[in-house]
């Protein structure tokens, strides 16, 4: 709603030959990108999560005392 409250904005702007459209263009812009930013990071956690939903709970890393390697046990069904 924000988006669409700016661009009303910008064009009453636009229409008055205002010098701050540029600024309102902006928020604009600025709106849309939280508004697709929002909306695209569940998805994707939501896409991840639906991937690993069969991934088995009791994973377990361990760090190795060379620190260089690590090593993780699965264990098996």
């Amino acid at each position: 709603m924000m988006t669409l409250k700016a661009q009303q904005e910008a064009n009453y702007l636009n229409e008055i030959h205002s010098t701050s459209l540029s600024l309102k263009r902006q928020e604009v812009q600025d709106w849309l990108v939280l508004w697709i930013f929002n909306h695209l990071f569940p998805a994707r956690k939501r896409n991840v999560s639906a991937h690993l939903r069969d991934f088995p709970p009791n994973l377990k890393m361990q760090v190795l005392p060379m620190g260089e390697e690590s090593a993780s046990s699965i264990p098996l069904r």
